[in-house]
Parts: C-alpha cells; structure tokens; sequence
C-alpha cells in the first residue's frame, strides 16, 4: 500500500510539473501561420468545340454520318499543329420533344484542344469554326510550371514561418525554439475565359482566329505549424 501511494505521489508529481514547470510543452506551444503567392502566366491552352446536327423525322444513321465525317475532319486538321492534342469530350444524342412527343433526335459532339502554343490554338479554332462552334476556352498554368513555382515559394514560406517564430521568441524572452509540427498547403484553381453556346455559328470556309489573352494565376503556398518555445 505504501509503495502504491509512493507511486501516485510521483505521478501527480510529474504531470505536475508538465502541466506548470518552466518547460511546459502546452503553455510554451505557439501556433502560427504564414503564406505567399507569385504571380505567373498561364502557359497552357484549352479549346472545346461542338459539333452539332439533328434530324425530325429521319434517320439516326444520317445525322451519325454527319457529325463522325465533321469529327474524323477536325481531327485531321488538328495534326498539322505540332503538339496539339485533340480529345473526344463527350458523344451524346439527345430527343427533340415537342409536348412529351420525340420528334426527332439531336446528336452533339464535343472536341477538346490543348497545346502550349497559345497562337496556334487560335488559329486552329478560327479554322475549325467552319463548320464546328467554339464552346469555349480556358487558361491554366502547367504541371511541370506550377510544381517548379511551388518548390519555389516553399522555400520561402517556410524562411519567413522561421522569421516569425523567431520573433515570437524573443518577444516572449525564450532564447529559442524547436519545431512540433508543420503543414504546407496549396491550392490553386484555373482560369476560364468562357465563350457561351449562344455564340453565332460561323458557316464561312475561314474564320479569323479569335483574340487570346490568357493572363496571369496567382499561385499560394500557405504553411501553419506550431514550435514550442525553451529557455
């Protein structure tokens, strides 16, 4: 029974001594954040246009002939830019209702474009628009671009996290600090430059290629942590 008493004593001793000794990893544990952006130019180009026929009353067969002919053509073009990708988006056929009633059938198909030559792309959208609709465009930064700008601003974050926890430091006369525990996050969306659906078909055999400004993305690295702080 002693010795059992003699253990509790010791114990409450310790967590005595966590809870209000000079060392107290609670009481002395400080968190903070910190974060930093750069500005970059997008460098990667997309482009989707639709292709789009429908017929009341006839064939499903004559409207597919139609749309795969403009499709396998818009293909063909796309492989005379070099490093363009062109990718099949979506492929659906849709009912023409009039009062619960299918009067016919709508079958749309739906091309993607993506290269880094921002020149080429709307040259090849203006050629296209022929005899497909611009649905639209949008602007991001890379892969390999953003990667290489986040080790960047990594680096940074945490320079100036270490900057903060210093000052904290000496702000509360500790002589230093160590490190509990650290979180980088980042986070960034693309920018879209959207041209809607209701933008006049073009029915010429050339289109002048339609005005790029892909703009800038701001890029975020943000870091939270907390450091515990020693005499």
């Amino acid at each position: 029974m002693f010795k059992y008493r003699i253990y509790l004593f010791s114990l409450f001793l310790f967590f005595y001594q966590q809870a209000y000794g000079g060392d107290n990893p609670v009481i002395n544990q400080v968190s903070l954040t910190t974060s930093v952006n750069k500005e970059v130019d997008n460098d990667l180009f997309k482009a989707t246009l639709t292709i789009s026929e429908q017929t009341e009353g006839g064939s499903l067969t004559s409207i597919y002939d139609k749309v795969n002919k403009s499709a396998r053509k818009a293909f063909s073009i796309a492989k005379k830019y070099k490093g363009m990708y062109a990718v099949t988006r979506s492929n659906t056929t849709q009912p023409i209702d009039n009062r619960n009633k299918i009067e016919g059938w709508r079958n749309i198909y739906t091309i993607e474009l993506t290269t880094k030559q921002r020149n080429d792309l709307a040259d090849l959208a203006g050629e296209l628009q022929s005899f497909m609709k611009l649905d639209g465009m949008y602007f991001l930064v890379s892969d390999e671009k953003r990667k290489k700008t986040e080790d960047e601003l990594i680096t940074k974050a945490i320079a100036d996290f270490n900057h903060r926890a210093s000052i904290i430091t000496r702000a509360q006369k500790k002589k230093l600090y160590s490190l509990v525990q650290m979180n980088i996050n980042t986070g960034n969306q693309a920018i879209r430059n959207s041209v809607t659906r209701e933008q006049t078909f073009m029915s010429v055999k050339s289109s002048i290629p339609p005005p790029i400004e892909a703009g800038k993305q701001k890029i975020t690295v943000s870091i939270s942590g907390t450091v515990l702080l020693k005499d």
